[in-house]
């Protein structure tokens, strides 16, 4: 990876001082509307798509309304960093890529073009069990992305 992830941020609201928006939105819903307007119908309508009544999806965009970011005041920034621990794995940042599958729906590369992204930030990738690639071409950039490749605290890395 070219640039510390810690520095995004910092690019974002610099650019944004001289009027730059990102390429892609922050609201979630815009967010979502531009993926529709790139993907097939069908493709769209299984990733945005809830199974049964919906209930799990609807509790989750409820669950991630109710999070806050919460500012630090008065604390050094000088050297910011996101490393973490998650079960013994020294992390860049302290949070692993969930099991999303048929990843090849919305991309040709599917989960190949994940493992790769997630392999050169050091996050771990959660493979799927309903994955559209094999995991002989996923495997090599999943233990890229698996830092001292603890599987025996879980055993999906």
């Amino acid at each position: 990876m070219d640039q510390p992830l810690e520095t995004y941020q910092d690019e974002i609201y610099l650019a944004g001082l001289g009027g730059v928006t990102p390429d892609l939105p922050t609201d979630l819903n815009e967010l979502e509307g531009a993926a529709a307007g790139r993907l097939t119908p069908q493709a769209h309508a299984y990733i945005a798509g809830g199974a049964g009544s919906g209930d799990t999806a609807r509790e989750n965009r409820e669950a991630f309304r109710r999070w806050r970011i919460v500012p630090r005041m008065l604390t050094d920034v000088g050297a910011p960093c996101y490393a973490s621990t998650v079960l013994g794995a020294e992390l860049p940042v302290p949070f692993l890529l969930a099991p999303v599958g048929a990843l090849g729906i919305a991309h040709p590369d599917g989960e190949v073009a994940v493992a790769r992204a997630a392999a050169s930030c050091g996050v771990p990738m959660v493979p799927s069990a309903g994955t559209s690639s094999t995991g002989r071409r996923t495997g090599r950039w999943r233990r890229a992305s698996s830092p001292g490749r603890r599987r025996q605290a879980s055993p999906c890395w």
